[in-house]
């Protein structure tokens, strides 16, 4: 798979771009998710000082997995699906080095997900529009459920009965107000994501 963009400091900070390639937004595809592994790997070999995800989209972090690419799929092939996607975030999780979400769009479903397996979120009170956006679990108002480690690691971060209900009912948060401790730190506008992070 073709790596993903970074770009990385004179310190050793890697900042690594998810794509949308030929879509209007960031989506969890299998192709990306193969892209993703082939980066981290790529980044893990020149020991990083700290990784940074952040997203090519000016409106949206990622909106979450492919529905149409897992509507496709028998029953083994998404248990395969959703093993390769715990497999390559968890190599996130496990990188020797600080990782950080930068957030400042539309964060869903998996979105939200690959955001949680690192280290720290850091999200801007409003996206480019200068308008507020949605963070959260919407998997069940669709039928489905999250099925990346939501469900464990959301609960984990923010009052849990807070958590089941966001979960439960597919109701994300608003960015301008967000449950206290689903991001680590929270910025005003996208500009100041960087140094943040």
């Amino acid at each position: 798979s073709t790596p993903l963009p970074c770009t990385r400091t004179e310190e050793g900070v890697v900042s690594l771009h998810l794509t949308a390639e030929d879509r209007p937004v960031v989506i969890l595809d299998m192709a990306l998710l193969r892209r993703l592994e082939t980066t981290l790997d790529a980044v893990l070999a020149e020991a990083p000082r700290g990784v940074i995800l952040r997203s090519d989209c000016p409106r949206v972090f990622v909106a979450g997995a492919d529905l149409v690419e897992i509507d496709g799929l028998d029953d083994d092939a998404l248990l395969h699906y959703l093993a390769e996607g715990s497999r390559i975030f968890s190599k996130l999780a496990t990188m020797p080095c600080p990782t950080v979400a930068a957030i400042d769009g539309a964060t869903l479903g998996g979105g939200l997900e690959i955001a949680m397996h690192c280290d720290a979120l850091i999200a801007s009170r409003v996206g480019a529009s200068g308008k507020p956006y949605p963070i959260g679990l919407p998997e069940c108002s669709l039928g489905i459920c999250p099925g990346w480690g939501g469900t464990q690691m959301l609960p984990a971060r923010i009052d849990p009965l807070t958590a089941i209900r966001m979960t439960a009912l597919g109701t994300p948060a608003k960015s301008d107000d967000l449950p206290p401790g689903l991001v680590d730190r929270i910025v005003d506008a996208p500009e100041a994501l960087e140094s943040a992070c």
